[in-house]
């Protein structure tokens, strides 16, 4: 949280389109990899 908070302040914009992206990536792994355990 703080690393973000952080980096919202210097790159608002950047920083939400990047922030973006990581989540969309993350949610796709971690659906992923369930799925391909069972």
């Amino acid at each position: 949280m703080g690393v973000k908070d952080f980096v919202n302040k210097l790159k608002p914009k950047e920083q939400s389109c990047c922030s973006v992206e990581i989540e969309e990536k993350k949610t796709e792994k971690d659906s992923n990899e369930p799925k391909k355990q069972k």
